[in-house]
């Protein structure tokens, strides 16, 4: 792997303000579409997002139902460490944060590295909290077998929002039965951390009215709160909050667009 160099170009008084999550959002529209197995975004930047008009929940829960992984590099001093850091590991990815130019040559050679030469572990775990596994790796000769150890946690974090998997009929607020195993997933989570607080937030594509779209949010939201209070989650720990059509994550004008944006998310308030 070979890195091109190319000309500095300096443009006198630009700069100021920067749509870190915008630019990545635009990035993920050109590739979505990619029959590429692996799908990769490398977002290199050296300064703060003060201009998106995408929340970062947006990104990351698109990035995550498109399967694409964001890598990403900080440049400097006057970066947001934890947001290049939180934006990285919750789709997948890695951040690596450097001081001079020449360290590109290190950094890309050793992120194509990672990418390509890599194991996939697919658990379904049943509880929330942290779990370690052991793998054993039997190569073919003259290889030896290897025995190692692997700790996932997979509690969200305090601020970030998931997809939770429910399903209901067109036009409808009633739970389907398929709704069941994300409904225990969240149940568990909520027993193993009791004081624990999250927000379900119901969503829906832009067809209809906005106003009746607003509703039938909040009914759906409203719907999974009330099915984990039966299971005896307190009633205090959860809010429901419904957007109709006014967060989209993707285009309302693509039935498959549609289909991303009628969502249920939840977001953990308190641990």
């Amino acid at each position: 792997m070979k890195l091109q160099s190319s000309n500095s170009i300096t443009i006198l008084g630009f700069g100021g303000y920067t749509a870190i999550i915008d630019g990545a959002m635009a990035a993920i529209d050109a590739i979505a579409q990619s029959s590429a197995p692996g799908k990769v975004i490398i977002l290199f930047t050296d300064g703060y997002d003060n201009r998106s008009q995408t929340s970062v929940n947006s990104l990351i829960t698109r990035a995550k139902r498109l399967g694409i992984s964001i890598w990403t590099i900080g440049f400097g001093y006057n970066i947001d460490e934890d947001f290049l850091h939180h934006l990285s590991t919750q789709t997948g990815g890695s951040y690596q944060r450097i001081y001079r130019t020449n360290e590109l040559n290190l950094i890309f050679p050793s992120y194509y590295s990672l990418l390509t030469n890599y194991l996939t572990l697919n658990e379904n775990l049943k509880e929330y909290g942290r779990h370690r596994l052991t793998v054993k790796l039997c190569p073919p000769a003259p290889a030896s077998e290897t025995i190692g150890e692997v700790v996932i946690d997979n509690t969200s974090n305090i601020g970030s929002s998931a997809i939770l998997n429910v399903y209901f009929d067109v036009d409808k607020a009633e739970l389907k039965p398929e709704s069941k195993p994300a409904l225990d997933n969240v149940e568990a989570m909520m027993r193993m951390f009791p004081s624990m607080v999250i927000e379900v937030r119901g969503h829906t594509d832009s067809t209809g009215n906005s106003q009746y779209n607003l509703r039938l949010s909040e009914r759906r939201a409203a719907a999974v709160r009330t099915e984990l209070i039966k299971r005896g989650i307190a009633a205090e720990r959860i809010r429901a909050v419904g957007f109709g059509d006014t967060q989209p994550i993707a285009d309302n004008r693509t039935p498959e667009g549609r289909a991303q944006n009628r969502r249920t998310e939840f977001i953990i308030l308190r641990k």
